[in-house]
Order: structure tokens, then sequence, then C-alpha cells
């Protein structure tokens, strides 16, 4: 029998756009306690963590029921510290790797479904896969875009997709910024990125990922609805 995975969440106090935005009060509840929650109602998890370098922050995880064994390093809590650094310490300093999938949940999910968590890691064990990303399809194909050359000038990207219906235009994605399954093994010794990566879809509003104040906005309005 596959051992349950763990939950991991990572949240810090610095964001540039929106002020303490994981912990910002979203219908009277931090933000961060959203995940939390769906993480618990999900019932898949031998323990939810929070990773942190903030003690403020770890208060409320703590007082929702999330584990904080210890503060994140200042160094992994800057701007741009890439989300994989963050997971692999916080796996090495805490026992994880015998654990054959874990899964990272974004702090800011307000919209996340404790049926989407076990859905998703439903699929990726019946593939056998080694990575499982929460997307969105774009709304309209980056196929079409447009570029700015300079202050003043306008180019079309490529002219010949210009030219096609939109049924003959390629589908992209892009990350829901809502969570991820990975292989614990695999997710340490490969790229991000492996050959098995499979997906989780969501539809246009299931998902946001909060990022300026105006997605802000419009994340109000979808929990509202």
């Amino acid at each position: 029998m596959t051992k349950k995975p763990n939950c991991i969440i990572a949240a810090r106090l610095g964001s540039k756009r929106i002020k303490e935005k994981n912990i910002k009060k979203f219908n009277g509840l931090p933000m961060i306690v959203y995940s939390i929650r769906a993480a618990k109602k999900s019932k898949l998890f031998s323990n939810i963590y929070v990773s942190t370098e903030s003690e403020k922050i770890a208060k409320i995880a703590r007082k929702n029921g999330a584990i904080v064994p210890q503060l994140r390093p200042k160094v992994l809590a800057r701007d741009k510290t890439p989300i994989r650094d963050v997971v692999i310490d916080f796996v090495n300093k805490n026992d994880l790797n015998d654990t054959k999938y874990n899964f990272f949940i974004y702090p800011v999910s307000p919209l996340i479904n404790p049926q989407d968590l076990i859905k998703a890691y439903n699929k990726i064990i019946k593939l056998k896969y080694d990575l499982l990303i929460s997307i969105k399809e774009f709304e309209k194909s980056p196929e079409r875009s447009f570029l700015l050359k300079n202050k003043n000038d306008l180019i079309i990207h490529n002219k010949k997709n210009h030219y096609k219906r939109s049924q003959e235009l390629k589908k992209y994605f892009f990350d829901s910024g809502s969570f991820f399954i990975f292989n614990t093994k695999v997710y340490k010794e490969n790229k991000f990125y492996p050959k098995k990566t499979t997906f989780y879809l969501y539809k246009a509003l299931e998902a946001i990922d909060v990022d300026k104040p105006e997605d802000l906005e419009i994340l109000k309005k979808l929990y509202t609805k």
C-alpha cells in the first residue's frame, strides 16, 4: 500500500505587490488558512506542514492545525528563491524522503477544493507519473500575440498565425498557482519537469493565481459566486 503523502505549504511574509499576501484577510480569514483547511478536509495527508521564515505566519498555521517544525532560513525566503530549493530543503530537514509522493499547495488558494486534490492524487497514482501540475488554458491563444518593439511600435509576433482560424491554433496552458504533486526521489534527483509529467486541468473560473491587486478583486468575485 502506498504511504500517505504529506502536504507542504510554503508561505513567506514578504510580498511586493500585495503586502503580506499569504496571511492577508480574505472573507474574514488569513489566506493561508484556506489551503490548510482544504488539505485537512481531503483527508489525504499524513501531515500538513507549513514552511515559513515568519513566526507570525507560523503562529497562524499552528493555530489552524498545520505543523511548522522549524523556521525557514532567510536565504530561502527571498523574492527570487526557486520553489524547488524550498521544497528540497524542507523534505531533507523533516525526513520526508521515504514518502513516494508529496504535495505542494500554494498559500493563496481560497478556491481550492478538497475533491480536486483527491482526483489529482488518484490520477498520478494510476499513471505512475513523477509530477502532476494543476493548470489552466489560456483564454486566447498566444500564437496571435503582439510584441512591443520599442516605445511606440507594435509588431505581430507571428504573421502566419494571425490568418488562421481559432480552431487551427494550438492550445496553450499555464500553471494555475494552486498545487502540484511530486515523486520525492525523482524531484530531488532531476530537473523540475521530469519526462513523466502530467496535469490536473482547472476550468477558467475554478482557480486564480493572485499576483496583483486586480487579481485579488477577481478572486473576491469568484469566491462570492
